[in-house]
């Protein structure tokens, strides 16, 4: 990954990338110091990720080809060090259909009936399919 960063973005873009690897990690370290054994614990998630992807991009260029997924880490590490999670969050009221999934989910007698019978018979459906392919091999 360096190499190609060194190549598309010169040494501005390597020591760029590194600083931002570097104060990422060195937050993610700070929160590991945290009173808090919760916080210290995701800091320490965060910080041992951010080294293993640190330690990853010498190896390969997955790296690149996984920036979602790279940067996920990283904001994490935003949103912990600035305690921005949601303590009550706001949800979205009366959604008839997915209320949640309990034991009369299938057999309710509401306006998404048929849709229930039809998941119901889709996943038995292709629980039993799977099962034949088992008991075929």
């Amino acid at each position: 990954m360096w190499a190609q960063m060194l190549t598309f973005t010169g040494w501005s873009g390597v020591v760029t990338l590194a600083l931002l690897l570097v104060v990422f990690a060195w937050n993610g370290f700070v929160l590991t110091l945290s009173r808090n054994p919760e916080k210290s614990q995701m800091g320490l998630l965060l910080f041992l990720v951010i080294i293993w992807q640190v330690g990853r991009s010498f190896f390969g260029s997955s790296y690149l080809w996984l920036v979602a997924t790279a940067t996920f880490p990283l904001a994490l590490i935003v949103v912990e060090k600035r305690d921005l999670w949601a303590v009550n969050p706001v949800t979205v009221p009366r959604i008839p259909f997915w209320r949640g999934i309990n034991l009369n989910w299938f057999t309710r007698d509401d306006e998404f009936k048929l849709w229930r019978r039809l998941a119901l018979a889709a996943l038995v459906g292709y629980a039993a399919i799977r099962m034949g392919v088992m008991v075929a091999r």
